[in-house]
């Protein structure tokens, strides 16, 4: 008898509208607020990681910026962590946060793609 070997689910978050607000605030010269805004921007992804990691079991690929890309056992995925996600990135940022999904990493890819051209804030699977 083979062993099984395990499905994976690849998930691709971006955040929505990030340059534009970056632009806009260097264009007025305020500091302050892109320095603020970076710093959100930075936790809400250090949060992203954590929840991943503790609710879904995930392996981080990628991290920075406002973008993030994990896999995940596809026994783990929930539609829900994903919407826990973007809330508090809303919440954090004032920023919504879109979501591809996928088998591989192509597919995950292209629903992001979905997902942003969908209006945003959404999750594409």
């Amino acid at each position: 008898m083979l062993k099984s070997e395990k499905k994976y689910i690849y998930i691709i978050g971006d955040g929505d509208n990030i340059r534009d607000r970056i632009e806009f605030y260097l264009l007025n010269s305020d500091f302050n607020k892109v320095t603020q805004f970076s710093k959100n921007l930075i936790e809400c992804i250090d949060i992203i990681k954590e929840i991943a990691i503790r609710r879904m079991n995930a392996e981080i690929i990628y991290a920075g910026g406002d973008d993030v890309l994990f896999r995940i056992d596809k026994n783990h995925y929930q539609r829900s962590h994903l919407e826990e996600i973007m809330n508090i990135f809303r919440k954090n940022t004032g920023n919504t946060i879109s979501f591809g999904v996928g088998e591989n990493i192509e597919v995950a890819f292209l629903n992001l793609r979905r997902a942003k051209a969908s209006g945003k804030g959404k999750i594409v699977e």
